[in-house]
């Protein structure tokens, strides 16, 4: 196994300990998700994830919201 290999698996043992469910969890959560260049409104710290052609959730705050133009979006 390559060193950055182990170094990685090493930090996944760190933060998440001997059970990795939380971190498969994590990645499952993205699954269906496409990235938009739209900055989340709420929390202006992460671009919104979408899922569909109108809808759209952050995964930082959790808000979700309805696209409405290009660039306009709302709450949901």
């Amino acid at each position: 196994m390559g060193r950055m290999k182990e170094i990685y698996i090493q930090s996944l043992e760190e933060e998440y300990g001997d059970d990795l469910s939380g971190y498969f969890n994590e990645q499952s959560m993205y699954e269906g998700f496409s990235a938009s260049d739209i900055t989340c409104p709420n929390c202006m710290k992460e671009k919104l994830a979408q899922d569909s052609e109108t809808d759209l959730k952050c995964f930082k705050c959790g808000h979700e919201f309805i696209k409405i133009g290009e660039k306009t979006i709302k709450f949901k």
